[in-house]
């Protein structure tokens, strides 16, 4: 017997990368085809509308005994990064080295590698670059300079400092450069400033969000996930007796703002919502992502009041075929992207499963093999499928 259609809304924010609307629904499209492959079921993505806040696609998955219909929304700040991507490298390197002062003098980096060494050596990686660059230069001079017989010369730094200058923006594609400072010298705008462009987004978002009483999911992906977490905010104040909001933060960059010394406000929001009784919130971290704190749940880690959000493992090599990871593990940005990616194979984290298949995040979360076992191959519920969907929740339910 069929169940009811799945309605639901996804608000997907992704990570500090400048990625198009129309580029991410073609990458939504290709990922959603594996997606179909690996759990038997259709789907078809249909471009809906766009505006300065976020765009919309509709989302119609159909299965033997069950379907969904699904409003992705895709909040937009691609236009924001690639303004502070055209910034030039002479204002670049100088706002760089600035951040890179301030999460060290700020005790960030130090509890970085408290927390999370492997996250530790991605803050450095870029200045490592950087620093290498400059010693290599300083050297070369030097070496030079004592060719011609004049070793103490006066042009030794100010040489060196040019040809690193020059270096570093003609090196940029072969490490991200350019997109790794901007990253960090956006973190330090979070930490120091915040950022009044999104805050104005975000709040029109919620507005329209708060209008609507079907289910919402919230996924923050990276940076993503610190905008999360005031949209979730913004909702609640305009609605506080709202349906409940689920929050999936993935490979999350809240930690790397929120362990600097001075991140006072963001701190203040996580207890926040922390301590927020309808909103149903799991955080997602893989072990060989750089890019995250694994295993590292952010309230509990600051050791701030509320409720902790419910932490889970992801193995990202139980997801893919062998020769595809092979390939992946070598490309930090990949492996980060995987969090949101469609799954080769049946296992327990499937972001597509979340978001458009028929069983709420906490019943997949808490789950030890996710959905693999509700489905059978032709994409129908098993009686597992049926009774996990009539079983109540174990995860922070509105009530507790």
């Amino acid at each position: 017997m069929p169940t009811a259609p799945v309605s639901r809304r996804v608000v997907h924010i992704d990570g500090y990368y400048p990625t198009a609307p129309e580029a991410a629904f073609a990458r939504y499209q290709r990922e959603l085809g594996r997606f179909c492959r690996t759990w038997g079921v259709s789907a078809e993505a249909a471009w809906g509308d766009m505006d300065g806040d976020r765009s919309l696609w509709r989302v119609a998955v159909t299965a033997p005994d069950w379907s969904g219909s699904i409003e992705h929304l895709l909040f937009r700040w691609d236009d924001l990064i690639v303004a502070d991507r055209s910034r030039g490298w002479p204002s670049r390197l100088p706002l760089a080295l600035l951040a890179f002062a301030d999460f060290v003098a700020g005790g960030a980096f130090f509890r970085y590698l408290r927390h999370a060494w492997r996250y530790a050596l991605f803050f450095l990686y870029p200045f490592l670059w950087l620093f290498g660059l400059m010693a290599l230069s300083l050297l070369a001079w030097r070496w030079g300079l004592e060719l011609a017989g004049a070793p103490g010369s006066v042009w030794l730094w100010p040489a060196a400092l040019a040809t690193t200058a020059l270096a570093v923006p003609a090196l940029s594609h072969l490490a991200f450069l350019d997109h790794l400072f901007d990253d960090w010298i956006y973190a330090r705008r979070m930490v120091r400033h915040g950022d009044a462009a999104v805050a104005e987004r975000l709040n029109r978002l919620a507005a329209e969000l708060a209008g609507h009483d079907e289910e919402v999911l919230i996924v923050g992906h990276s940076f993503g996930a610190v905008h999360a977490l005031d949209l979730i905010r913004a909702i609640r104040r305009l609605r506080p007796d709202g349906p409940p909001i689920r929050l999936a933060t993935v490979g999350s960059s809240i930690l790397k703002v929120a362990l600097h010394g001075a991140a006072a406000p963001l701190r203040r929001a996580l207890a926040e919502v922390a301590a927020l009784p309808n909103v149903i919130w799991y955080d997602f971290t893989a072990l060989n992502d750089v890019m995250n704190f694994h295993r590292k749940e952010p309230i509990a880690t600051l050791g701030l009041p509320g409720r902790p959000a419910q932490a889970r493992k992801v193995r990202f090599r139980q997801m893919v075929d062998a020769d595809f990871y092979r390939k992946m593990e070598r490309n930090f940005f990949r492996l980060h992207s995987q969090f949101i990616s469609g799954n080769d194979k049946r296992a327990r984290y499937d972001y597509y499963m979340m978001c458009l298949g028929p069983f709420a995040l906490e019943r997949l979360a808490d789950s030890d093999e996710g959905a693999i076992f509700w489905l059978d191959e032709a994409g129908a519920l098993t009686e597992a499928g049926r009774a996990a969907l009539s079983a109540p929740s174990t995860g922070r339910s509105p009530a507790t």
